[in-house]
């Protein structure tokens, strides 16, 4: 202390001398709120109004602006509240005293700028072994892969007493921890990205089966080698902390390093499934399409126009008001990055905006050309031409971004994931038929090639799954009884099974053997990862702890054929309002229903959580700040009577869930929502244009690339689509075609209200699959 009041009383005649009542920092008045005391503790709120009064120390060395009293009084402050903190045995004090460290540097500082000789400090703050320490581990080439506390060389190392923490994120922490504590069937979701600072981070999440979110770890990986082994390590840290054993899935993205680590996770605790985030998957295969030398021309018109129109402000105005004024509802969209089937959201908004651009550049008083692209919209056979291609490249990726789209929900389930998987392959398996935009076959068969490949990624290449999609497209009761499955002999009646409980008497179609084989294999598998005997039951899974493996595989068995059959309990209606979840919780209940868990509707087969929280980042913000401010947000928007919301169709998307109007509904008159109505106004002849010559295009990056599919593809079979378990499904179905079509289509009666038909029973022998 004495030392840098020494340096502070003497600073260069160089620097400005201020007035105790003039003084930019006023530390002899220096003061903390007892607000800022209960967010951040005592040293955080002292070190808050030194980063307000002095700067950052991040931002390089401290400068003193002015020399006076008013910074003098800078020691007496650090000189109170260091020693009451170390009297209260406080760890916070280290804070203060790198403060007073970092302060002593800029003085010194100051001094050799200004070439004024200082005397050097002899104390506690000469080089030490600590430091000699730390600039031995800076010369290493090869970066740590842990965070885990392994030996410590530093002999002046005191481990430190933990204190209590009365900042509101610490209490959020706590009431956060004793709910989690208390829930089963967790899902924990993980992804990687980087803040503005250029800051790489992890974020980690844990979601319950009622799909409420907290965002658990927000870790700053930087200095740190991102291997598989780092991940794991960090999900290991994040899953003991709540029990392993409350945990029924991981879900995240294929990257290299992020699909060994959960592969690794799900090794090592083989109760937990592998639930790969179909949404990033299915973007993936939208990338791979836009890639074909089919659609190279296209994309490359597209990025020009958006190109130009981002740059024109001149003609973007002039373009929102004609297409408020011709009633489109929806404006021109970028290319990103970072958005799910960015390609398609791009093209689709100048297809509902062909009107307007010709309308923009056929009105000679306005003077707009969009370059080469002009052509594209005026009336011609490059019109037509660039319209058919257009068309081409929305039909090829647009079931895949509406999927995309549908599998963000909240209360999506693996079932769900495999419907919308369904879904695609049977909107193409339509359009490839018709085949009005006179598609190539090679190019068909591209297609071909991707989906499978897609599939297979998903499905067939991660054992861990135990073929989940498939086994909770079997377990829930809607699919069930849907109109979907075909018969080997379409001239066969549809089998139905009829069973009868009390008076009452339910009809129920059956899936093909295939999918019940698959589904009670993948069943027993489940059941055999949640039954160790090296493991206490009754922490692991509390509802087989009454049973021996023997006993909960025949009880499986018995319970499996029952479901499968329609039998007392499991011929109850769905409601509306209730998912698989609440249905098979209700079903659960029964004496006779107690083995087929809720595990595989609790895992959330998506990571958008996960994506979500990268878009809260600022530039600011550090990385414990961030993570504070999700905690507190997720905590406060958590609802526990929110109501399940089920799987919604493309057509009713926007009604349904983003509450817009059709646009026949808009008045004429009526602008485009954020924009206001503009009065056109003639091209002035020799005003500046803000076209911006040169301009990159507007885009993703990846589109650079080479085109074409990789070799890896080629692999899968190519005249068809084969996923697994729907070679017994019907593609052509309605029930299909009804998720992702533009208009309803008329569904088949169902074979209970026709009286004409002949009712075979049949009695479904499950011994032989299970």
């Amino acid at each position: 202390m004495g030392q840098l009041q020494l340096y502070l009383a003497n600073l260069p005649s160089s620097i400005p001398l201020a007035e105790p009542t003039t003084s930019q920092y006023s530390f002899d008045a220096f003061a903390i709120l007892p607000d800022e005391i209960e967010d951040f503790g005592e040293a955080g709120a002292v070190s808050r109004q030194l980063e307000i009064h002095l700067g950052q120390c991040n931002n390089g060395p401290i400068t003193f602006r002015e020399r006076g009293k008013g910074l003098e009084a800078v020691v007496d402050v650090l000189e109170q509240y260091i020693e009451h903190l170390a009297l209260s045995a406080n760890p916070e004090v280290v804070l203060l005293t790198k403060w007073l460290e970092d302060l002593i540097t800029a003085a010194e500082n100051t001094f050799t700028s200004a070439n004024i000789p200082f005397s050097q400090p002899s104390g506690t703050l000469a080089p030490n072994a600590a430091m000699q320490h730390v600039k031995t581990a800076q010369k290493t080439s090869i970066k740590p892969t842990t965070k885990n506390l392994v030996h410590v060389t530093d002999p002046d190392y005191e481990d430190q007493p933990e204190i209590k923490d009365t900042r509101k994120a610490a209490k959020i922490s706590l009431a956060i921890d004793k709910y989690l504590s208390l829930s089963r069937n967790l899902t924990i979701t993980f992804d990687g990205g980087k803040i503005c600072k250029l800051k790489s981070l992890y974020c980690v999440h844990v979601l319950t089966s009622d799909r409420c979110t907290f965002c658990m770890e927000l870790d700053d990986a930087a200095h740190l080698s991102h291997t598989a082994k780092y991940i794991l390590e960090l999900l290991e840290w994040v899953s003991s902390y709540y029990g392993v054993w409350n945990f029924c899935a991981v879900s995240s993205n294929n990257t290299g390093n992020m699909k060994k680590a959960w592969r690794l996770l799900c090794e090592k605790y083989p109760h937990i499934l592998n639930m790969q985030d179909a949404c990033h998957l299915l973007n993936l295969a939208v990338k791979d399409m836009c890639m074909l030398h089919e659609f190279e021309e296209v994309i490359s018109q597209i990025q020009g126009v958006l190109a130009f129109m981002s740059h024109s402000s001149y003609a973007r105005e002039h373009f929102d008001h004609i297409h408020s004024r011709l009633g489109i509802s929806s404006g021109l969209e970028s290319i990103g990055d970072t958005r799910f089937g960015t390609i398609f959201w791009a093209a689709l908004s100048i297809q509902q905006g062909l009107s307007a651009f010709q309308t923009l550049v056929e009105n000679p008083s306005l003077h707009i050309e969009i370059g080469s692209y002009t052509k594209l919209f005026t009336t011609g056979g490059a019109k037509y031409h660039s319209e058919l291609e257009l068309s081409k490249l929305l039909q090829i990726t647009g079931p895949w971004a509406k999927g995309i789209q549908l599998l963000e929900a909240a209360h999506v389930t693996a079932d769900h994931v495999y419907y919308v998987f369904l879904a695609i392959m049977a909107q193409h398996k339509e359009d490839f038929q018709k085949n009005e935009y006179r598609l190539k076959t090679s190019v068909m068969e591209d297609i071909w090639w991707i989906a499978n490949g897609c599939f297979d990624e998903l499905v067939n290449e991660t054992p861990q799954t135990h073929n989940i999609y498939i086994t909770a497209f079997v377990c829930n009761p809607v699919y069930r009884n849907s109109p979907i499955y075909q018969t080997i002999n379409p001239l066969a009646i549809q089998p139905i099974t009829i069973s009868r409980k009390g008076t009452s008497v339910t009809c129920e179609t059956v899936p093909p053997p295939s999918m019940v084989q698959c589904a009670g294999l993948s069943l027993q598998h489940m059941l055999h990862g949640s039954s160790d005997p090296t493991v206490e039951m009754r922490i692991r899974n509390p509802s087989l702890f009454k049973y021996t493996p023997a006993q909960a595989l025949e009880r499986l068995r018995d319970q499996f054929k029952a479901y499968i059959c329609a039998e007392d309990p499991f011929n109850c209606k769905m409601h509306s309002h209730e998912g698989p979840l609440q249905w098979w919780n209700a079903i659960s209940k029964d004496k006779y229903s107690d083995i087929l868990t809720q595990k595989i509707f609790s895992a959330l087969p998506i990571s958008m959580a996960d994506k979500q929280t990268q878009l809260m980042i600022t530039y600011q913000q550090q990385v414990g700040t961030l993570q504070d401010h999700v905690k507190i947000r997720q905590w406060h928007r958590y609802k526990p009577e929110v109501v399940y919301k089920p799987l919604v169709t493309w057509r009713d998307m926007e009604t349904t869930i983003l509450g817009k109007h059709k646009a026949s509904a808009m008045d004429e008159s009526t602008p485009a929502p954020g924009h206001k109505p503009l009065v056109p106004q003639p091209h002035q002849s020799g005003s500046e244009s803000d076209e911006g010559s040169g301009a990159d295009l507007d885009g993703a990056g990846w589109l650079n690339g080479p085109h074409g599919l990789p070799l890896a593809f080629y692999s899968a079979a190519e005249q068809s689509f084969t996923l697994m378990g729907c070679d017994k499904i019907d593609l052509q179905a309605p029930y299909l075609h009804e998720m992702l079509g533009q208009a309803p289509k008329p569904l088949q009666q169902s074979s209970s209200t026709t009286q004409q038909r002949k009712v075979h029973v049949l009695r479904l022998n499950v011994d032989r699959y299970m």
